[in-house]
């Protein structure tokens, strides 16, 4: 003989709007088997899809407030954009936990221990934070790109008003901004400088 244990639905799909309730938020949903349909599955399974949701509401709210309706490639580009953006909070977040936890472990006891210990007892210096690392990278590489472009405004402008034309000049400001890209470009890369 079998024994089955029925399990009691999770959460219950409106069919007409494609939302996720739980037994909590739609106490009544049993008694409506034509709008519910009730959900099986492991909690977590129910939680990755609420957060799925929960991010789905989040983008249709950014979206709504810029003013974007509709399917098209520029709400497709600004939701690609959300989800970069809230993985790199998330990665930053990760990163400031750890440093975190580092500093309030370490860093009272380096002055102690670094006064008379020697080179094997000393504490180790802060870990790696590359996604940090990344965001500065990126805003240093802004940066060149702001002063390349002022850079190259004057240089136009310069040109245009010149009577005379000094090449030497000339050829020294775009060698500058050529430098300035690459130096942004390397940074963008992860390289140094």
């Amino acid at each position: 003989m079998t024994i089955s244990k029925q399990l009691s639905p999770v959460g219950y799909l409106n069919k007409m709007t494609g939302h996720i309730w739980t037994p909590t938020e739609q106490p009544n949903a049993a008694a409506e088997p034509g709008l519910y349909e009730p959900l099986v599955l492991s909690r977590e399974a129910l939680a990755v899809v609420q957060q799925k949701d929960a991010l789905q509401l989040q983008v249709d709210n950014i979206l709504r407030g810029l003013g974007i309706t509709g399917d098209g490639p520029f709400s497709q580009l600004v939701l690609e954009k959300f989800i970069a953006i809230q993985a790199e909070r998330d990665a930053l977040a990760a990163e400031n936990a750890a440093l975190n936890d580092w500093f309030s472990n370490n860093a009272k006891a380096v002055g102690h221990w670094n006064s008379w210990a020697d080179e094997e007892d000393k504490i180790p210096h802060s870990p790696a934070t590359p996604a940090t690392d990344a965001v500065i990278a990126n805003t240093q590489a802004g940066a060149l790109d702001v002063f390349a472009n002022a850079a190259e405004e004057q240089l136009a402008i310069g040109k245009e008003k010149a009577d005379v034309v000094d090449t030497g000049f000339n050829l020294g400001v775009e060698a500058m901004i050529s430098m300035l890209r690459m130096s942004a470009n390397a940074l963008r890369a992860g390289r140094k400088g």
